[in-house]
């Protein structure tokens, strides 16, 4: 890798937003906003990036079933998805093919992989992002799914103050 780069989240920000590191208890939408899409946007502008690359797939999530390989998103970005059209068993095979090592945690059961508070590992059988934010679910009963980077424009997100 080359150019790699670095992004945190601004600390006055944090400082003023959760100053105890407890808001992924109390306002996951606002924690995943600070850590995640804020210091992500900031970063984009600043160093002025017309692409972003994703791992994104159709077979992850029902929002993410019509997932196109190449998008353009509110800021005029394109969000190119080279991995949205293969099934599990593609891109597992396509790991194998390259002799690319799966994350350890995934062997502990951690299927995909988000912010430490936020992921547990799943149990047997369940769905593999199940373990991430299943402590947040909305008024309507619905598990939260996506921590913010991937969700088409800013007026588009859901209420998860649970």
């Amino acid at each position: 890798l080359i150019d790699v780069r670095f992004i945190r989240p601004d600390p006055a920000l944090v400082l003023n937003v959760d100053p105890t590191g407890e808001l992924w208890k109390t306002g996951v939408n606002r924690c995943c906003w600070l850590r995640k899409v804020e210091p992500l946007a900031r970063s984009l502008k600043e160093w002025g990036f017309t692409a972003v690359i994703t791992g994104r797939k159709r077979y992850q999530t029902e929002d993410r079933q019509n997932l196109q390989a190449i998008e353009l998103d509110e800021d005029n970005r394109f969000r190119i998805n080279p991995l949205a059209n293969f099934s599990k068993e593609e891109f597992k095979a396509e790991l194998a093919k390259r002799n690319l090592p799966q994350h350890p945690l995934v062997a502990k059961g951690y299927l995909s992989i988000g912010c430490q508070p936020c992921t547990v590992a799943v149990k047997p059988g369940e769905d593999e992002r199940s373990g991430r934010w299943a402590h947040a679910i909305d008024l309507q009963g619905k598990q939260k799914t996506e921590c913010g980077i991937h969700l088409p424009g800013k007026d588009n997100q859901p209420n998860w103050e649970v």
